[in-house]
């Protein structure tokens, strides 16, 4: 079974305050014509080519912030570790397969803020980890999951306006 996004599995709601997360799995993406090219903004500047599928998606309620990045200083030098958590509401029974696999692969993300600015999170290098933990009911009477993807980077997320390969 391949990974199909967990939006296939949502049952049709237009819940306010839903965010759309886009996810990869790192082994889908075109290593050959991967390249990290920012711009002096601070803009992921290369289009990110698949080899096989592409972005997936999910719709997330967050539970407090979406995204956070913190600052973290060691010995050896700083990184940032990177969280995206919220809540995947009103998911059919089949999305447990989807869940289930998702574990075992590892993750580019982008996300879209209220500016209407794309984010790329992770790297090959540094890609995210996927964990979700499902619930019959919460607060809000949602049978749901729990889900939150995690990273630890070298640098600060990039904003995601492609004119290279476009």
């Amino acid at each position: 079974m391949s990974l199909q996004g967990l939006s296939g599995y949502c049952n049709q709601m237009n819940r306010p305050g839903l965010i759309m997360v886009e996810y990869a799995p790192i082994n889908w993406i075109d290593r050959l014509s991967y390249r990290s090219i920012i711009s002096s903004s601070w803009n992921w500047q290369q289009n990110i080519e698949f080899s096989i599928g592409g972005w997936l998606s999910m719709p997330v309620l967050p539970s407090g912030r979406l995204w956070e990045e913190s600052e973290q200083r060691t010995d050896q030098g700083k990184y940032y570790d990177q969280i995206v958590a919220g809540i995947v509401p009103g998911l059919q029974p089949a999305a447990s397969g989807e869940i289930d696999q998702m574990s075992d692969y590892r993750f580019l993300l982008r996300i879209y803020d209220q500016r209407k600015q794309y984010w790329i999170l992770g790297t090959l290098d540094n890609p995210f980890e996927f964990s979700a933990l499902a619930t019959t009911a919460d607060e809000r009477g949602l049978n749901s999951y729990r889900i939150r993807f995690t990273a630890q980077t070298l640098h600060r997320a990039y904003g995601f306006e492609p004119e290279i390969g476009v």
